[in-house]
């Protein structure tokens, strides 16, 4: 996240992060204000598409109850890591080279758990891969699917 301190969001986007991970949010309404701002950090740039994006899900509601529950008492303990080998199925796992909830190494580290998956690191794109380069995602989907 330090790499962003220079963007202009960068300073009320970290403050939201840090609020919304006391755990000390009084309602759903006020963590969907939470969530909306810290959103630039889901994107290598936020530029215009990106915005969009965010205010299409600016319409949704935020569940309070379980997000405060995941940020309290999950995150820290969630960890299936000693569970990948059992998935057999062919697996595609794809992030952005600039995802900071689950980028280049949790990514790797999830493909080199499950025999025979392939990864996909999007250069260039945070966590939307979808959102911040289509074309792309689509071709990788698309190929790994076998349909190009």
């Amino acid at each position: 996240m330090a790499l962003r301190s220079a963007e202009p969001w960068y300073p009320d986007a970290r403050a939201a992060l840090e609020d919304e991970q006391s755990g000390e949010v009084r309602d759903d309404d006020a963590l969907s204000t939470l969530v909306m701002r810290e959103f630039p950090f889901y994107f290598a740039r936020y530029g215009a598409t990106e915005q969009a994006y965010v205010s299409v899900l600016a319409t949704e509601p935020v569940n309070g109850d379980a997000l405060g529950l995941f940020n309290s008492e999950i995150m820290a303990t969630f960890d299936l890591r000693s569970e990948l080998a059992r998935i057999t199925a062919r697996t595609f796992v794809i992030t952005g080279g600039s995802d900071f909830i689950t980028g280049p190494a949790c990514s790797s580290e999830i493909a080199s758990g499950i025999s025979g998956s392939r990864l996909v690191v999007m250069e260039d794109t945070g966590h939307f891969t979808f959102i911040e380069r289509p074309e792309v995602f689509r071709r990788e989907v698309v190929g790994f699917l076998g349909g190009e």
